[in-house]
C-alpha cells in the first residue's frame, strides 16, 4: 500500500517470437484495478520500447507487437522512469552482444514523479546474461493521506476545461461575498473543482486509450489488405492509417512528456542538502610521500619527512 492506496506489481517475461507478442499484450489484464492504484511493471519485453534510442540497429517499420505493447502500458497508466531521467542515453540490456534495450521497470506516473529517485543498469551477480535493473525511491515519510494531486497543464489547452474553470471562478466569487464563512466555502469549492477536473483527466485518458486502440485496429486492416494486394490503392490506405496511428500515438504520449518537464522543472529549482553541504575535510588532505634532504637525495622514510616539515 502507498497512502491507502494498492501496488500492483507485474512480472511480465514476453515471447520472443514476434508472431506471439501481439495476442500475449492484448490478453494482459487491465481492467479491474482500482483508480488510485499504483503499478509496477517489471518486464522483459523482448522488444525495445523506442527503437531510435534502445536498440543499436532501429527497425521503425510499424510491428503490431510493440503497438499492443505500449497500449497495454498505456492502460496501465506507467511510464518509461528510466529514460524520463535519461532522454538521450543509449544502454543495451540484452544478451551477449547486447545490441537491444529489452529490460524495464515502469512505474505509475504520479508515483514516478513524487517518490522515484535513482536508477541503474548493472551486471548481475547471479546468473544471467542480461543486464539486471535497479530502482530507488524517495523517503515518503513527509507525504500524509494520499498524498497531493497536481494539476496537469495540458488540460488548459482544451476550450472547455478553461471555460468550465472561468464559470466556476465566477461562482463561487459571488458566493464569497454574500457567504458568512467565506473560508469554508473556499475550501468546498477547491475540493469540488478538483473533483471535477480528476474526472475529467481520467476521461481523457480513457479517450487517449481508445484513440490509440481505433487507431491501431485500422492500421492492421490496412495492412491486412496491402499484404493480399499490392496496389497503389492499398498502398495509399496503408500509408493513410499508418500516418494516423503515428499522430495519435504522438498526441497521447504528449501527457508523460508534459510530466517528464514538470519532474525535470521542479528538481532543477531545489535546493538540495548536497549543494549546501560542508566542505569535505578529506579533500584537504595532501598526502606527502617523498622529500628532498640537504644532502640532496631524496628519501620517503616517514621520520625524515617528519623533520623536513
Amino acid at each position: 500500500m502507498v497512502e491507502s492506496a494498492p501496488i500492483y506489481i507485474h512480472n511480465v517475461y514476453a515471447p520472443v517470437d514476434r508472431q506471439d507478442k501481439q495476442h500475449f499484450f492484448s490478453s494482459l489484464d487491465t481492467e479491474g484495478f482500482e483508480d488510485q492504484a499504483t503499478h509496477f511493471v517489471l518486464v522483459d519485453l523482448n522488444t525495445p520500447l523506442d527503437p531510435r534510442l534502445d536498440s543499436s540497429s532501429p527497425d521503425l517499420h510499424y510491428d503490431p507487437g510493440r503497438s499492443s505493447c505500449l497500449e497495454w502500458l498505456a492502460k496501465l497508466g506507467v511510464v518509461d522512469a528510466w529514460r524520463i531521467h535519461y532522454d538521450t542515453k543509449r544502454v543495451f540490456t540484452g544478451p551477449l552482444p547486447r545490441k537491444n534495450r529489452l529490460d524495464y521497470i515502469l512505474l505509475s506516473d504520479d508515483f514516478d514523479g513524487r517518490l522515484y529517485d535513482d536508477p541503474k543498469y548493472f551486471l548481475p551477480t547471479h546468473a544471467g546474461d542480461h543486464l539486471a535493473h535497479s530502482v530507488s525511491f524517495r523517503s515518503g515519510k513527509q507525504l500524509h493521506g494520499r498524498g497531493y494531486w497536481k494539476f496537469p497543464r495540458y488540460l488548459l489547452e482544451y476550450p472547455v476545461v478553461v471555460t468550465a474553470i472561468e464559470r466556476e471562478a465566477d461562482m463561487v466569487l459571488e458566493q464569497l461575498r454574500a457567504a458568512t464563512n467565506p473560508g469554508n466555502v473556499w475550501e468546498q469549492w477547491k475540493v469540488s473543482i478538483k473533483t471535477q477536473l480528476q474526472d475529467v483527466q481520467k476521461k481523457l485518458r480513457q479517450q487517449d486509450s481508445q484513440a490509440v486502440e481505433e487507431a491501431r485496429v485500422s492500421l492492421d486492416l490496412a495492412a491486412a489488405r496491402y499484404r493480399s494486394s499490392s496496389d497503389d490503392s492499398s498502398r495509399e490506405l496503408f500509408d493513410e492509417a499508418l500516418r494516423n496511428y503515428k499522430e495519435t500515438v504522438t498526441r497521447t504520449s504528449q501527457y508523460n512528456q508534459d510530466t517528464a518537464f514538470d519532474f525535470q522543472a521542479a528538481n532543477s529549482e531545489k535546493s538540495t542538502k548536497h549543494f549546501f553541504r560542508p566542505l569535505d575535510t578529506s579533500l584537504r588532505r595532501v598526502s606527502i610521500e617523498e622529500v628532498m634532504t640537504p644532502s640532496g637525495s631524496v628519501s620517503t622514510n616517514p621520520h625524515e619527512i617528519s623533520l623536513r616539515f
